[in-house]
């Protein structure tokens, strides 16, 4: 069974002031700015409001100062309020791994936070931890060990012994797993196969001379003093000119990521404009 655990509220560190102003600065806010003073005066009731801005400012920058901010204000509270859940939970589950899961969760769903309230981040996250408290309290439950369909105690002769357990079967294919290992196999094939896309492209931007000598040490492993001859030159010129395709390769791939992380956010942020209900005048 889960353990309560007294998790008082701790200030967090000193330079939180100026990291605030800075990053309100940053992103030109002034509503973050004017949550930051107010945080000053009053850290312990100004605490959720102050929340819900930095969540609003990760959710429409993608600012990892604005997580990491989220992070050390709420990290105490998160915890206390996970232990508060697990009190009425019969299985052991670890409050870190549930700490853990409720951050991921808040970074990886940032469009689905709804800033119309104040405490509309303590409301939000109560939920997800809720959820994720649930979700790791059935896991363990499925993971226990099952007794059989028999009574506690059984005879045999003039001995007697216990109720013997069914063990967890590790090799059992379980469905849910199986179906998530797939979708992972497939999300990392199109991954692979977009990387591969983009390095050839990077690749065809070389110099005939360039993609000659990386090939040489790459593909056939060959040494520079042996591809110095092939190619003409001296076995420093060809550990240099490796190093300089690869470097415009890894400056070219980085952009078009870039690129392609730029356009998905903007997507997701158009996305979520779209189905948000108009606010009520």
């Amino acid at each position: 069974m889960g353990k309560s655990s007294s998790v008082e509220w701790k200030p967090v560190s000193e330079d939180l002031a100026e990291r605030l102003q800075i990053l309100a600065d940053q992103v030109a806010d002034q509503d973050l700015a004017d949550e930051a003073d107010l945080f000053q005066t009053n850290p312990k009731t100004r605490r959720d409001a102050l929340s819900t801005s930095l969540m609003k400012t990760f959710r429409d920058s993608g600012s990892k100062e604005a997580f990491t901010l989220l992070y050390e204000l709420n990290y105490h509270d998160f915890q206390r309020r996970i232990y508060h859940h697990l009190r009425r939970v019969y299985n052991p589950v670890d409050a870190s791994d549930v700490l853990q899961e409720v951050f991921f969760n808040v970074y990886r769903y940032p469009f689905n936070f709804k800033p119309n309230s104040a405490s509309a981040f303590r409301n939000w996250t109560h939920t997800i931890i809720r959820n994720t408290v649930l979700k790791y309290s059935r896991k363990a439950q499925r993971n226990r060990t099952l007794p059989f369909d028999t009574p506690n105690r059984y005879s045999f002769g003039d001995q007697e012994d216990f109720m013997v357990q069914e063990p967890e079967d590790t090799q059992a294919v379980n469905p849910l797993a199986y179906t998530e290992n797939l979708e992972e196999e497939e999300a990392v094939g199109r991954a692979w196969y977009l990387y591969l896309q983009l390095y050839l492209e990077a690749f065809r931007s070389l110099s005939p001379r360039e993609k000659r000598v990386l090939h040489l040490t790459e593909v056939e492993g060959l040494p520079y003093r042996e591809i110095a001859p092939l190619v003409g030159g001296r076995p420093a010129n060809m550990k240099m000119i490796v190093f300089r395709a690869r470097q415009r390769i890894f400056q070219r791939m980085k952009a078009r990521f870039q690129l392609f992380e730029g356009n998905l956010r903007r997507f997701r942020r158009d996305r979520w404009q779209e189905t948000t209900p108009e606010p009520l005048n």
